[in-house]
């Protein structure tokens, strides 16, 4: 029945995006960790910059390394994209830097600019001060630590805090980060009064018992909506005291959201079909149909969530990298428009079965047919929005 295949539907959508909640990844304007590796020269973290931006860093590691270095590229070919060619050499990475740039800070002791101390009574090297960055415009800065020619690798314990200028809606964002938290607040009121508007219809259709199962699922995806973007309200809210966030509210805020994103289209597609509107059951075919459609749907997105997490590990590392250009392209989102292009091909196309009817019948099919195109082309623009 109608109901059993709305209900393993749901069971479907939230088995697929708990997955997704496992897979989440995190990132951090302010990083904290260890460093170790056998290379030479090994990539840190990331930051886009607004002019006057600051870096505050305070680093650690043992007198026998010394001395590593603090390298700071920047978005340029030839600066990063070259500087990742894995057919350079340290030696050859650091020869990219300008000097006159300041682009390299030597961790050592007798580097005036360093900020580092030695301290007698320890093996360990203290690093702590902070670096402004000037710049015509908004650009990304990669820092990597190198110690060319060494035989025994790299180790860095560092704590690193990103600053732009701005009060607390800039300061702790990376410049293609601001804008994040004033528009998911702007959303989640919106959201909030409708969902409030539409508890109340709900009253007014259940006192009449005209309360539907469609509308049902309207009133479940739009809760989902508003708890997702308390949550990741609250998230951002405390990344812009402190620079590091709620990384498992932002993950069940992310998790909310694009439940019910799916369970607004499948309640969408019920009612292109017709589903207690001109139709009290679908037809066999088309339960196929929507559950094949469906599964398809929440498959590929639970793929693609692991997709974006594994690309976006090498993306942090090198924007320029040809796989990460279509990360955008294969993006959840992006996902949800093309399945749904298809989708809506087939029903434009479906009147051409219809020419061994007759041309009443046939004229019927393509005007209901039609009508479910331009349902569904507003379904398109609106996940993409």
């Amino acid at each position: 029945s109608e109901e059993i295949m709305l209900v393993r539907e749901r069971n479907l959508l939230v088995f697929l995006y708990f997955l997704s909640f496992l897979l989440a990844f995190t990132t951090g304007k302010r990083v904290k960790g260890t460093l170790q590796s056998v290379h030479d020269w090994k990539f840190l973290a990331r930051f886009c910059f607004k002019t006057g931006g600051h870096l505050g860093y305070n680093l650690a590691y043992p007198k026998s390394r010394c001395c590593q270095n603090i390298l700071m590229y920047f978005d340029e070919a030839f600066q990063w994209d070259a500087a990742y060619d894995s057919n350079l050499n340290c030696t050859q990475r650091v020869a990219l830097l300008n000097p006159r740039n300041n682009q390299k800070i030597v961790l050592d002791p007798a580097e005036d600019f360093s900020g580092c101390t030695d301290e007698f009574s320890t093996d360990t090297l203290q690093c702590t001060r902070s670096r402004r960055f000037v710049s015509a415009l908004d650009r990304w800065w990669y820092l990597a630590v190198s110690r060319c020619g060494s035989t025994n690798g790299l180790y860095l314990e560092y704590d690193l805090h990103f600053l732009n200028p701005g009060g607390f809606w800039k300061r702790e964002f990376s410049a293609d980060e601001q804008g994040i938290l004033e528009t998911d607040i702007g959303f989640g009121i919106a959201m909030f009064l409708l969902m409030w508007v539409s508890f109340i219809w709900g009253s007014l259709l259940s006192q009449r018992e005209m309360l539907h199962t469609t509308y049902k699922l309207y009133l479940v995806s739009i809760v989902l909506q508003v708890f997702g973007l308390s949550f990741l309200c609250i998230h951002y809210g405390v990344y812009g005291e402190n620079g590091m966030g709620v990384d498992t509210l932002k993950t069940i805020g992310r998790v909310l959201s694009a439940v019910s994103e799916l369970m607004f289209l499948v309640m969408l597609l019920l009612l292109a079909k017709g589903w207690t509107v001109v139709r009290g059951r679908l037809t066999n075919t088309s339960q196929f149909r929507l559950t094949a459609l469906m599964t398809l749907y929440t498959v590929v997105y639970a793929a693609m969530f692991i997709w974006e997490a594994v690309l976006l590990m090498f993306c942090k590392l090198w924007l320029s990298v040809p796989s990460c250009q279509c990360l955008y392209f294969w993006h959840p989102q992006s996902v949800r428009a093309w399945l749904l292009c298809c989708h809506m091909l087939r029903l434009f196309l479906k009147p051409v079965q219809a020419l061994n009817h007759t041309m009443h019948e046939e004229t019927l099919t393509f005007e209901k047919n039609n009508q479910r195109c331009h349902l569904i082309l507003i379904i398109v623009i609106e996940v993409n929005v």
